[in-house]
């Protein structure tokens, strides 16, 4: 059954093959409170194949930022944007 954290405990991101294509830029999003936390996100930073990888932790927030503070989570995905726009 897919419900709760437990599912996901322990999943970890691995490398694209050499051969791959470029794979695009990236926002990683987590909350200041989530159950996601800094250990878990940081290996995403090598699961691309380029150093185009944003972080960004969403103060005051848990795993759903854009319900929980929808104007903040909106500026950061705006800005994000803007950089390839």
């Amino acid at each position: 059954s897919w419900r709760g954290s437990e599912v996901i405990r322990g999943y970890g991101a691995t490398l694209p093959e050499d051969s791959a294509s470029r794979m695009p830029s990236c926002l990683v999003l987590r909350g200041e409170f989530d159950f996601v936390t800094e250990e878990c996100v940081e290996g995403w930073k090598d699961a691309f194949n380029h150093n185009f990888v944003r972080m960004k932790v969403l103060d005051g927030c848990s795993h759903h930022g854009l319900l929980e503070n929808g104007g903040m989570y909106g500026e950061v995905v705006d800005s994000y944007l803007q950089e390839y726009d």
